[in-house]
C-alpha cells in the first residue's frame, strides 16, 4: 500500500492521518513498518493493522 493508500484506510477506520503524517513518522521511526523498493515505499496492510493492534484499548474511568 502506497501512503496516500494507507491514509485513506485509516481514514475508512476513523481514523485521520495524513499522508504527510505517515512520512514523517518514517523520518522519526513512529507508525506501521513499511518496506522501501528502490525510491518506493510500501506498506503491508498487516504491518498497519498490526500498528494499529499495537496500541492498548483504554477504558474509561467508569467503566473501571
Amino acid at each position: 500500500m502506497t501512503d496516500h493508500e494507507v491514509s485513506a484506510y485509516l481514514h475508512n477506520l476513523g481514523l485521520e492521518i495524513k499522508r504527510s503524517t505517515l512520512q514523517q513518522w518514517r523520518h522519526t521511526g513512529g507508525g506501521p513498518s513499511y518496506i522501501k523498493i528502490k525510491s518506493k515505499v510500501r506498506y503491508t496492510q498487516e504491518s498497519v493493522d498490526a500498528w494499529l493492534n499495537s496500541f492498548k484499548l483504554q477504558k474509561s474511568t467508569s467503566e473501571e
